[in-house]
Order: C-alpha cells, then sequence, then structure tokens
C-alpha cells in the first residue's frame, strides 16, 4: 500500500510541476510578456522532447529484445504469427502516440504501480519475475525524471525567481510553478536514492521516513540556492552566467579527480560526470560508493560560501527604489534560514533515519566487502555496547545463476543489469525456461582462484 501510494504521489508532482508551467506560460503569453512566455516554454519543451526520445529509444530496445526472447521460446507455428504481429504493430503505434503526446513517463509510472501490484497478487513462483521488470521500471523512471527535473525544474525555478525579484511581486501562478518546480527537485532526488537501495540486495533499504526527512533536506537547500541565485542574477546577469559555468566547471573537475566508474568507456564517464556537474550547482549528490562525510562536508562549505557571497552582493547593489531594505533584509534572512534548516534535516537522516544506522557510529554491515576489525578491548569495560547496525539482506541461493567476470560496481548507482539492457534481455530470457528468476553472482575482488570459473561469462 505505501508502495503505491509512493508511485502514485511521484505521477501528481510530476504533474503539478509540467502543468503549473505550461499554465504559467499561457498567463504570460495572454498578457503580452512574449519574453517570459518563450523562456518559460522553452524550460517546459526542449527537457521534455530529450527525456521523450530516450524513454522510446529504451522502449524499442527492450520491446525488441521482448520479442525476440518470446519468439525463441514460445510457439513457432505460422497461424501464431500474423495475430501476434498485428499485436506488435498495435503496441507500437499506442507507444509512438504516447510519446509524440509527453506522456511517456505517466506511462511508465503506471506500468510501474501494475507491476508492483502484479508482484503481490500472483503466486510465488511468479512474484520474482514481476519484482524484476518492476525494479527495471523503477530504474528507468527514475533515471529519466531525475534528468528531466535538473534540465527543466531547475532552470525554470531560478527563471521564476528572478522574475519575482525584478518585478518585486509574486503573482500567484508564478509561486505556484516555483513551487511544484522546487517539489519536484527534492522528490526526485530522494526518490532516486530510495530506489537506488531498494534494488540492490547488498543494500539496506531506505524507509519512507528516511525519504520524507531527505525531501525536506533538499528542499531547503535547494530553495536557499536558487534564491540566492536568483537575487544575484536581478542585478548580475552577465556576471551570474560566468559563476554558474565555473562552478559547474570546477564541480565537474572534482567529480572526474574523484575517479567514478559508472560507465564502461573513459569518454561516456566523462560525460555521465559533466551531467553532474550540473546537479551540483544545486545540490549535494553522491557518486561513489563509501562514506561520503568529508566530500559531502567540502561540498557545503563552498554552497555556504557562495550563496553568502552572492547574497551580500546583491544586498549591496539592489535597487533601492524597488525594493525597501525591510525586504531585502528579510530576503537575505530566507536564504539563510532555508539553507540551516536544510542542514538540520540533513543531521537527522544521517543521525536518526539512515538505514546504515548512525553517522557517525560504527560502519555498518550492509556493505559486501568490509575488512576484519582490529582487536581491542570491550566496548562494555568502559560505556555501554552500541546497538549492532542492521545486517545486510540475505543473498538468494536458489535459481539459475548469471556469472559476471567483473567485480561488482564500486558507485552508488545502479548496478550494471539495472543498466546493461543485455543484460535485462538476458535475465529475461532466462526467465522462459527456468522455473525460477535468476540471480546474479560477481567475481569477489582480488579471488585469483576465481578467474577460470568466471571465464564463460554472460
Amino acid at each position: 500500500l505505501r508502495d503505491g501510494a509512493w508511485v502514485l504521489c511521484a505521477l501528481l508532482v510530476c504533474f503539478a510541476d509540467g502543468a503549473s508551467d505550461l499554465w504559467l506560460a499561457a498567463h504570460y503569453y495572454v498578457r503580452g510578456q512574449r519574453w517570459w512566455f518563450g523562456l518559460t516554454l522553452l524550460f517546459v519543451l526542449l527537457p521534455s522532447l530529450v527525456v521523450q526520445l530516450l524513454s522510446f529509444r529504451w522502449f524499442v530496445y527492450d520491446f525488441a529484445a521482448a520479442a525476440a526472447t518470446k519468439d525463441s521460446a514460445g510457439a513457432t507455428k505460422d497461424s501464431a504469427r500474423g495475430p501476434r504481429g498485428c499485436c506488435r504493430l498495435c503496441v507500437w503505434l499506442l507507444q509512438g502516440l504516447i510519446h509524440l503526446l509527453q506522456l511517456g513517463q505517466v506511462w511508465r509510472y503506471l506500468r510501474t504501480l501494475y507491476l508492483g501490484l502484479q508482484s503481490r497478487w500472483q503466486t510465488e513462483r511468479r512474484q520474482r519475475h514481476f519484482y524484476w521488470r518492476m525494479m527495471f521500471e523503477s530504474a528507468d523512471i527514475s533515471m529519466l525524471r531525475l534528468l528531466e527535473t535538473f534540465l527543466k525544474s531547475a532552470p525554470q525555478l531560478v527563471l521564476q525567481l528572478s522574475i519575482m525579484v525584478q518585478q518585486n511581486s509574486v503573482e500567484p501562478l508564478q509561486g505556484l510553478s516555483a513551487s511544484a518546480s522546487l517539489l519536484s527537485l527534492a522528490w526526485m532526488i530522494a526518490s532516486y536514492q530510495k530506489v537506488l537501495r531498494d534494488s540492490r540486495e547488498d543494500k539496506m533499504p531506505m524507509s519512507y521516513k528516511g525519504a520524507v526527512v531527505q525531501i525536506l533536506w533538499h528542499l531547503f537547500t535547494i530553495a536557499a540556492r536558487a534564491i540566492a541565485f536568483a537575487l544575484f542574477a536581478s542585478v548580475f546577469q552577465l556576471y551570474f552566467g560566468i559563476f554558474i559555468v565555473t562552478h559547474w566547471c570546477i564541480m565537474t573537475f572534482w567529480i572526474i579527480q574523484g575517479e567514478t566508474d559508472f560507465c564502461m568507456s573513459k569518454w561516456e564517464e566523462i560525460i555521465y560526470n559533466m551531467v553532474v556537474g550540473i546537479i551540483y550547482i544545486f545540490c549535494w549528490f553522491n557518486v561513489k560508493e563509501g562514506r561520503s562525510r568529508y566530500r559531502m562536508g567540502i561540498y557545503y562549505v563552498i554552497t555556504l560560501s557562495e550563496n553568502a557571497a552572492l547574497t551580500v552582493l546583491w544586498f549591496l547593489y539592489y535597487d533601492r527604489e524597488t525594493t525597501s531594505d525591510f525586504d531585502a533584509l528579510i530576503l537575505v534572512c530566507v536564504v539563510s534560514s532555508s539553507f540551516a534548516l536544510g542542514i538540520f534535516f540533513m543531521f537527522i537522516y544521517y543521525c536518526l533515519l539512515h538505514p546504515n544506522g548512525p553517522m557517525f557510529g560504527p560502519p555498518s554491515g550492509g556493505c559486501i566487502f568490509q575488512e576484519a576489525p582490529a582487536p581491542g578491548p570491550p566496548a562494555d569495560a568502559v560505556r555501554p555496547r552500541a546497538p549492532a547496525p542492521p545486517p545486510a539482506r540475505p543473498a538468494r541461493t536458489e535459481g539459475p545463476v548469471i556469472r559476471i567476470d567483473l567485480p561488482r560496481k564500486k558507485y552508488p548507482a545502479w548496478d550494471a543489469h539495472f543498466i546493461d539492457r543485455r543484460l535485462r534481455k538476458t535475465i529475461l530470457a532466462l526467465e522462459y525456461a527456468a522455473p525460477s528468476t535468476p540471480r546474479l553472482q560477481y567475481r569477489t575482488p582480488g579471488a585469483a582462484q576465481e578467474l577460470l570459473e568466471y571465464e564463460t561469462t554472460v
């Protein structure tokens, strides 16, 4: 029930974000504000087209792979080819129409909800099959929505806040659009992290309390960041562009220096790091496995310094004729208090609600590769024994095994089987030939004796 409610809420946030932006664009057009109308509509249509093209490309690959699998595993009589071909044509036309109407993500949300319900209602043997499909669909929609929010909602939020500051007034539609964009950004970051943990058997799942607190954390920090951007951009348009490009270059270089391992090739990895650099303009996004407290601390120190500098520069040079000193002081207090409140919720999440236990406590047992702790005196000889960290979810041992001649990826993103669609095809093909869903087995790093065992790979 909670999973279904979470998907429905995500769908409502998606609807609210897009509908409020289109309504505001129409409002600008009716009032003759063509410049604001053009920019608002551009930040809606261009990201939507990019995401719909990517979504349709994924559908083409997945549908072709599924059709080939069924042809090889199902009946091969000529009498069955005609109806099957007609059904495939209808599916192609339906999906083409859905993506042409920019509703590809809505369809994926509804399909995720359907697969989740089927994974509950089916027999025990079929539950795992539908669970795999649900996780594949959740991975796709999370990646697509994360890309769309930072291509559409983030610039839309800064644009509308800048218009409010320049006009020294807040219209209801502007406030609605900015609020929907802000909520969409915070929601998708938390949703991405939740689905990420739910998809990995070596990670503890994130609770809904933790997800809600993470939404509040990102909601207030992004709000402070966006307001500081809007204030500075309302006075220094050219310097604001220079600042954004400089910050993006520095963050991208920092991410590259961290040696992420998300993609298979070097150039794909660089492109991925450049996209993450755009996310780093607005908020923190973990791109490396392991403890990230120091990197996150450095990032928020930089963000706090930038927010303070941008806000102070605006306060020194803002137009006194359109904005009173009292209103300016209120805006400065809003930026500082919003950032402080976001950091407060961040500490609440890491100290109380993190799946691996307290941030300053012992390392969790959820990681699959851990070093043995050094021997020492018992903790209860000095202080009460700390509660044991939550154990990792037990690995499955039944069913066919797909052995992969690579260690498990060392990044907090999707495992290879949630990104590599060729591996998805193999998993779905084995479902038709085996009574149970296949499981994945990665090579253990440093185990030379396992090399021969893993030479034959999928």
